[in-house]
């Protein structure tokens, strides 16, 4: 059973091999089958069967990412196995503006009040670095100020991801979403921050 679909997506497809430069070749996804699934990728290099390919797609406010291989090649037409997994993410809504201040976070399951580094902001987020890796899921209160609005910021967040910075083992990047924003501090506007 084949899946059509109604409105064209755009998609991105990059080869995995032969391809130092990483060039992304823009399409839309065209169908999905049991067979594999079939984009229209006009300017896509002539391959060999089996090349291993990776693809990216949006639809709404979440992102899709997955490796496959090429099954077939024809008229601009691209169909690769269907993949055994596909990742998604939530696409970032909002500007995010660098931040390099501190931050105080007190986890809800914890007590105590930890110290870390803000590395950036958005309206409905932040990201930092620090020497604790926390679990996805975790809720959080937050706790800074901006100097150059006089605004102090007190809010939830629950935590959105968590990976350990490849640069220095015992740091760790996180972003937390918020959950949580007290009114007052909606008054001030992060875009107001100095890069």
């Amino acid at each position: 059973m084949a899946l059509s679909l109604q409105k064209d997506l755009p998609v991105s497809l990059r080869p995995l091999v032969s391809n130092d430069e990483g060039a992304r070749f823009q399409g839309r996804l065209k169908e999905i089958a049991a067979e594999g699934i079939a984009m229209f990728v006009p300017d896509f290099p002539a391959l060999p069967s089996g090349t291993p390919v990776e693809a990216e797609f949006r639809i709404d406010k979440s992102s899709y990412r997955f490796e496959s291989t090429l099954k077939a090649l024809a008229g601009g037409t691209v169909t690769v196995h269907k993949p055994k997994q596909i990742h998604k993410t939530r696409v970032r809504e909002g500007r995010r503006i660098a931040a390099d201040m501190k931050l105080f976070y007190t986890p809800w399951t914890e007590s105590g009040r930890f110290e870390t580094q803000m590395l950036d902001l958005s309206d409905i987020g932040v990201r930092m670095q620090g020497r604790r890796e926390l679990k996805k899921g975790m809720l959080v209160s937050l706790d800074f100020y901006v100097k150059e609005d006089k605004i102090r910021v007190l809010c939830q967040g629950q935590v959105a991801w968590c990976k350990q910075d490849p640069e220095n083992e015992f740091l760790f990047e996180t972003g937390v979403e918020f959950t949580t924003i007290f009114n007052e501090t909606r008054n001030g506007s992060p875009a107001s921050l100095k890069s």
